[in-house]
């Protein structure tokens, strides 16, 4: 943390409980562990993101990209 805030030292933070994460269920039940993606000619959804969404942010922007482009190009659009 220091290296983006300098000024925040050990005194200053306190302990947390643990938060809820949303996560994704099929129909059977199951929890979904990985990224979960589904669309329409013309919607794409990020269903499930699973820690460590935030580190993966780039590849799943790169991945939502392919797929709009390559709809596009197959005439998957509207």
């Amino acid at each position: 943390m220091q290296k983006y805030c300098p000024q925040i030292r050990v005194e200053d933070l306190q302990p947390y409980p643990a938060g809820i994460r949303a996560q994704a269920v099929m129909s059977n039940g199951d929890l979904v562990h990985d990224f979960l993606f589904a669309g329409s000619p013309r919607s794409l959804h990020v269903c499930n993101a699973p820690s460590p969404a935030a580190t993966s942010a780039i590849p799943i922007g790169d991945y939502i990209c392919e797929q709009v482009l390559s709809r596009q190009s197959s005439g998957g659009h509207e």
